[in-house]
């Protein structure tokens, strides 16, 4: 999978979890209803930390990478602090995306596009898909967006926690087979985060690469 599908992948997944939208009923009258209540919800929340497992396969290389670490999320402050194999951080601050090693010592810089910003993408990824739930139990709930039109995703699932309406998995795949998967445990909501998990070290020297000037 390219840098620029990776990429892409992975503000989708950002901005899905800023602004959750599942699907809860397959009536479209129902389905637009609790759309605005769980977008709602999610907005409500000061604040949000959880585990979360990782996992990127790649068809054509047919490998596998397995990842760990916590999401911190805080008004629009979006961080994924990877705590294994390695401990990089991934932090979204306003329109811009660091890619942050503490190890190395580097910060990569990439821009969020405008279609990609966390007010106007679901509206957007939305009317470019098929939705339908694949599945449902007491407890849970697995909603596909299929794509129509979109170039990169062809199918989004999500897998719904039906008690508050949290998400714990988000599946992604591409027109290559290629598949990235998220799961989440142990989540806090609403509870004083550490700052640091937003801190971005951009004077205290390390090298930096701004491809958001590109």
């Amino acid at each position: 999978m390219g840098s620029d599908k990776l990429l892409k992948l992975f503000v989708v997944f950002l901005v899905l979890l800023l602004n959750i939208v599942v699907l809860l009923s397959d009536t479209l009258d129902n389905l637009e209803v609790i759309r605005q209540n769980l977008t709602n919800t999610y907005q409500s929340l000061s604040s949000y930390q959880a585990d979360f497992k990782q996992i990127n396969h790649w068809q054509e290389q047919q490998t596998q990478l397995v990842s760990e670490g916590v999401i911190f999320i805080e008004g629009e402050k979006f961080t994924l602090s990877y705590t294994k194999p390695g401990s990089q951080r991934i932090v979204i601050d306003d329109d811009k995306v660091y890619i942050i090693d503490d190890k190395d010592r580097t910060i990569i810089i990439a821009e969020l596009q405008d279609h990609l910003n966390p007010v106007g993408i679901i509206n957007l990824y939305w009317n470019k898909s098929k939705t339908a739930i694949k599945k449902e139990t007491d407890k849970e709930l697995v909603i596909i967006l299929t794509s129509i039109e979109d170039p990169t995703i062809r199918e989004i699932e999500v897998e719904v926690r039906k008690k508050d309406f949290m998400i714990l998995r988000i599946n992604y795949e591409d027109f290559d087979d290629n598949k990235v998967e998220f799961r989440f445990l142990n989540e806090k909501m609403n509870r004083q985060l550490d700052k640091k998990a937003f801190h971005i070290p951009l004077n205290e020297g390390y090298a930096i690469i701004d491809q958001s000037r590109d």
